[in-house]
């Protein structure tokens, strides 16, 4: 039996029907449909991303580490200088601390602590400015150009 439905609204029609009874369309031969056919839900295949980036990933791991064996960060022998009476690196120029207390209340130093932030925050020279060694280069212009640069570090 062929069933026929309303092309305007999809509802069964009677084999007689000459007017669709739920929305009042004219039926003609040309109007009819078949039966409304119902779409499978076909489970469509996702992309291997997950396991592309996966492989990717772990393709550069290998690759850093066959590079990091074949060429390892050079390491720098700093020469530990010490004078006759243990100071360490006895050409770089020191000042006394009552001669630094000096030149900061005149106003023409000012003390730079180069240690970590963190090293900073535990305990500093008052007034002191923290300027990590790692950042000296990007900030030595938030400095004073007519001031003394006193730096300490430990």
């Amino acid at each position: 039996m062929n069933s026929q439905f309303c092309a305007q609204c999809s509802q069964r029609l009677e084999p007689n029907d000459r007017f669709c009874a739920t929305c009042g369309a004219a039926v003609s031969a040309r109007t009819t449909k078949k039966s409304p056919r119902r779409r499978s839900k076909k489970r469509r295949r996702q992309p291997p991303w997950p396991l592309l980036i996966l492989v990717l990933g772990g393709a550069l791991l290998i690759l850093g580490g066959l590079l990091y064996q074949a060429n390892p960060p050079a390491v720098v022998d700093v020469p530990d200088d010490h004078d006759a009476s243990g100071l360490p690196y006895p050409n770089i120029p020191r000042i006394s601390a009552a001669e630094t207390k000096a030149r900061v209340d005149g106003g023409t130093a000012v003390i730079v602590d180069v240690r970590s932030s963190q090293e900073y925050a535990e305990a500093h020279i008052p007034n002191a400015l923290s300027i990590p060694l790692d950042d000296l280069q990007q900030r030595y212009q938030e400095l004073a150009s007519d001031a003394e640069i006193i730096t300490y570090c430990t």
